[in-house]
């Protein structure tokens, strides 16, 4: 929006808003588990429900196999992880600015600028209850970032016969103010 009051002063503003719901997997380690995961590690047992522990444990009354043969270690198993693990960040994000510009003369003028960015986010994590491992894992973080930014122009633009000079003289300041708080838990269901 710019609205002009004369031949000298006009202001302007915008604004935009965005929400993003993003439900995904934590690629970073599904990533890296299957690239250090031996190919001929299995993913589930006889009965269906997916393999976690690098070595043996009883799984309901039967005897699993040692896994520290296939390259297992700990209860990493990129398959099951995602399916079974949930994941998601939620983002809110509004940005605005404002702006004045006063023609001083014909070949001076002045222009300020405020801006303003706000950003908060919401991050989750929750692993299942995984059979002889660690009892499930939530972890959240959430982050609130505001940037405040603040600009002045000072322009020039004159003509001599057949020369023209042309200047900016300009004052920029910006603030930027950050917090995040994470939590998380282990061992439950």
């Amino acid at each position: 929006i710019e609205q002009k009051f004369s031949e000298k002063f006009k202001i302007g503003a915008s604004a935009a808003l965005s929400v993003t719901n993003n439900n995904s997997l934590n690629a970073g380690r599904m990533y890296y588990d299957a690239v250090t995961k031996a190919p001929n590690m299995p993913v589930k047992d006889s009965l269906g429900n997916y393999l976690w522990r690098s070595s043996s444990y009883t799984y309901y009354g039967y005897a699993t196999p040692n896994y520290t043969s296939y390259g297992g270690s700990n209860d990493v198993n990129p398959v099951g992880n995602a399916y079974t693990s949930i994941n998601y960040v939620k983002d809110n994000r509004a940005i605005g600015n404002v702006f004045t510009e006063l023609k001083l003369t014909k070949w001076l003028n002045l222009r300020s600028e405020f801006g303003v960015d706000w950003f908060n986010s919401r991050a989750y994590n929750r692993e299942i209850d995984k059979i002889g491992t660690q009892k499930g894992a939530a972890y959240e973080t959430n982050s609130q970032n505001t940037k405040y930014v603040i600009n002045n122009l000072l322009n020039f633009n004159k003509s001599f016969g057949k020369h023209q000079l042309l200047a900016v003289i300009g004052q920029s300041f910006e603030k930027s103010v950050e917090n995040k708080v994470s939590t998380q838990g282990t061992t439950f269901f």
